[in-house]
Parts: C-alpha cells; structure tokens; sequence
C-alpha cells in the first residue's frame, strides 16, 4: 500500500516539507520533515535484508507464504529517486537550495554500516553476490541523483571514505569518483561545489586554512570545467579534439572534413593505445567518444556519415573518462543535427560496422532538455555493467534534434529476444522511465533498407 501511495504521487514523501515553512531558528542541513532518509535506507538493505529473513524462515521450517518483495521493493526505489529529481525545484521555492541535505554524514555512516555487515553476513557467489551488488547499485544510484539535485551536501572525500569499506562496485566506483566543479562554478552562492557542507564534516574538520568551499582535487592537476569554453590554458592537442565541437556552418564544417578525410588526418591516423596508468580503476572496456553533425537538408548516405563522424578520444579507467567527460560541451548545449557516440574501443557507431551489423539499438524520444541528465545516466550504466548482458552492448548514442532528443542504445543480436528484453527492462530501471513510457526498437539491417534511424521503429511499452 505504501509503495502505491508513493508511486501515484512521490509528492506524497514531502508532503509535510511542502505545507511547512521551516523555523529560521531552526539548524539547516537535514530533512527531517521527510521520510526519505529511512526509504533510501529500506531501499539500499531490501535484496540482503529481505533475502536473509526469507532464507532464515525456510531453514526454521517455517512456510514462506508472503508475497515476493523484490518487485515492490525496486518499484519503491524507482519512486524515491524521482522524489529525488523532484527535490531542486522543491526546495529552490523555499530558498533552501544548497542549504538543505538529503542525508547527513551521520545518516549515511549508519546506513553503510549497515549495508557493510549485511555484505559480510551474504558470501559473495552465486545469487548472493547478484543481490548485493544490486543493493551496492542502489547506493550508487541514490547518491548520484541526490548529488545532482544538489540534495547531499556532505564532500566527495566524506563520501569516499565511508565507501571505502564496501565491496567494488562498477557504478558506485564511477560515482564516486567523479569531478567536482571549481569554487564559484554554480550560481546559487549558498550552494558549495557538488555538497561541500557550510557546517564542519563530523567526519573531520577540514584545516582552518582552507578557503569556505575547496576544490577537491582528485586528479592530480586537473581542473573540471563544465565546457571548453571555461578552460583556462588547454594544449594545443586538447583544443583541436574539441574544435569539431564549436558551432560553425554545417556546410562549411562538412568540407573541412572531407579535405582532412582525403589527407588521412580525421579518422584513419594512428592512435596510441590507452591504457590505466598505475593507481587507477580500470574499466572493463576501453570507450572511444564520437561526435557527428550534419546538414538535415541533405541526403544521409554511408560515405557522407563516415567522413562526418570525428572520433574524439578513448578512456580506459574511471579517472580518465571523468578527466574527459567533463571537458566535453553538455548535449543539451549543442545546436543544430547533432550526435555524441561513446562505444567501445573498435567499434564504429555505423550499422555496418562487424560488430553492430547483425544488431539494432533500444530507442527513447525526450522533450527538450532532457538530454544531458540522461546521456550521463546511461553513460554510467554502460561503464557500470549495469546491463548484466556479457559483451551484448556495443555504444550509447544522444542525438539532437529541433523538436526532440534521442538517446539509443546499440546491442550485437538483435535475434536475440533474452537480450534485448533484458536491456530494455534494464533501460527503464537506470533512468527511472514512468511505466506508461513509450520504447522503440529498430534493427541495423532495417536501418540499411530504409536508410533512417528513427523510421519504421517497433514500438513496445
């Protein structure tokens, strides 16, 4: 009844934060006029806690007569992470944004405490190690979009320092590790850098000498700048990979491309190998970055797409790709007919490319705007092996278009029914799609006859 109640409306858990105005006596820094600390613990602890209890039961000899809980409990998680994104336009009208918290340190040590004991308790095989890492990937993904929302107001240090006792985990990993903006990068001047708390950590005061919000510095010397455009002094070859980026005449960019295409100088020049330097995480696959523009107005053909496609870059560990990514401009600042691409190292985001020409891709059509939260969702689903589908994916695609942008996902077998419903299903849990939500799926080979990506789709809810 609860997860219903939930469900119909996630408004519900602020209810009491919506018809109250907070005390300006009152300490900031919590929302202890929510429930919503206690659901993201039910939710992180449900596969390990609600398995041990049911596994204690059977060897009691005791009937397991109740219903299975995992449904509920995965419906449950899904409604408290759109509370979540409900959070910043919540609190933005109270004037607490970036002064309330999702969790405190204490909370969060309290329920990685828990989290930590439950992992020991649940050996690290078979279904066991399926249900933990499912509740290490309700960790990663609450705290990912409490950090988006500005909702979590504790550092990345803290963070990892808590984490540091847990299993690895590909998706809490990546989220962990990711940039922190520069002092002063958001507008809001209540509103520290990706949660530096105005209050002392209780985890460890930070020096008296430190500036009010510190940039961390998690790779060493490197600056995290949303865009190009804010770099201080980038080299000359950062530069030229993100020329391509800048918004030049379509026609005027497509010639250019043609004469370094006829010169051997875009796609076809040798690359050095990347690989993770030494102390850092390794991905499981190295990813290379694409980009693509063209002119709608012209006839798309195999020839034209291939000398418009630019390959920007490969990463090979978790550092690398947040050194990369946070240099690149935000999809939902690109204009025009344009596509970002991230697949794996070898395979080109073309349908007749070995690996893709026996596939098809997973279609989402987004309102505008949409993009840049999704393209990163997906992104770490994908470094994160969410999808659980052996070496089934082959890349991620965001394409930007006047009325809409697309996000798509590309797969090997398309014949493959097991697979491909499985991405889907996998799809609708990472980005946390309403039920009623509308997916298409086209294969490659029917790409090539109709000579359209986003024609002639099937459609499934």
């Amino acid at each position: 009844m609860v997860v219903s109640w939930i469900q119909d409306d996630p408004r519900l858990v602020l209810v009491t934060l919506l018809n109250t105005t907070p005390s300006s006596s009152q300490p900031m820094g919590s929302l202890d006029l929510t429930p919503l600390a206690g659901l993201v613990r039910w939710c992180v602890k449900a596969p390990l806690a609600y398995r041990r209890d049911r596994k204690q039961g059977l060897t009691n000899g005791t009937s397991d007569t109740k219903p299975e809980a995992g449904p509920l409990f995965s419906a449950l998680h899904l409604s408290v992470l759109q509370v979540l994104l409900l959070l910043p336009g919540v609190l933005r009208e109270k004037g607490l944004l970036g002064r309330l918290a999702l969790l405190q340190p204490e909370q969060l040590s309290l329920l990685i405490s828990d989290l930590s004991r439950l992992l020991e308790l649940n050996p690290l095989h078979g279904d066991s190690k399926t249900q933990s890492q499912l509740a290490l990937d309700r960790l990663g993904q609450a705290l990912q979009v409490a950090m988006a929302a500005r909702a979590l107001l504790c550092s990345r240090e803290d963070l990892r320092a808590l984490c540091s006792r847990l299993p690895h985990n590909n998706l809490l990993q990546l989220v962990l590790s990711g940039p922190v903006q520069q002092s002063g990068f958001y507008p809001h001047a209540s509103t520290p850098p990706l949660g530096y708390s105005p209050r002392p950590s209780p985890l460890g005061p930070h020096p008296s000498s430190h500036p009010p919000y510190p940039p961390q510095t998690f790779i060493t010397s490197m600056t995290f700048p949303l865009r190009p455009t804010h770099w201080g002094s980038p080299s000359k070859t950062e530069m030229n990979q993100f020329d391509h980026l800048k918004d030049s005449d379509p026609e005027d960019q497509e010639e250019s491309v043609c004469n370094q295409e006829e010169d051997g100088s875009v796609n076809n020049n040798p690359r050095k190998m990347v690989s993770a330097a030494a102390g850092e995480h390794p991905l499981q696959y190295n990813y290379t970055f694409w980009y693509s523009r063209r002119t709608p107005s012209r006839p798309a053909n195999t020839i034209s797409y291939e000398q418009n496609i630019r390959q920007i870059g490969t990463v090979a560990s978790v550092e690398q790709f947040w050194k990369f990514y946070s240099h690149l401009v935000r999809p939902g600042d690109l204009t025009g007919h344009s596509d970002f691409h991230l697949f794996k190292e070898g395979i080109k985001p073309m349908w007749e490319d070995e690996a893709n020409k026996n596939g098809g891709k997973w279609i989402i059509r987004l309102r505008k705007g949409l993009a840049s939260r999704f393209w990163e969702n997906i992104i770490l689903a994908m470094l994160g092996e969410q999808f659980m589908v052996g070496e089934e994916i082959c890349g991620v695609v965001v394409s930007i278009r006047f009325q809409e942008d697309i996000l798509s996902i590309w797969n090997k077998t398309s014949s493959d029914q097991v697979t491909t419903s499985r991405i889907r299903d996998t799809l609708r849990r990472v980005l946390n799609l309403p039920p009623n939500t509308i997916m298409e799926y086209k294969t490659h080979n029917d790409s090539l006859k109709d000579n359209s990506s986003f024609r002639n789709t099937k459609i499934t809810l």
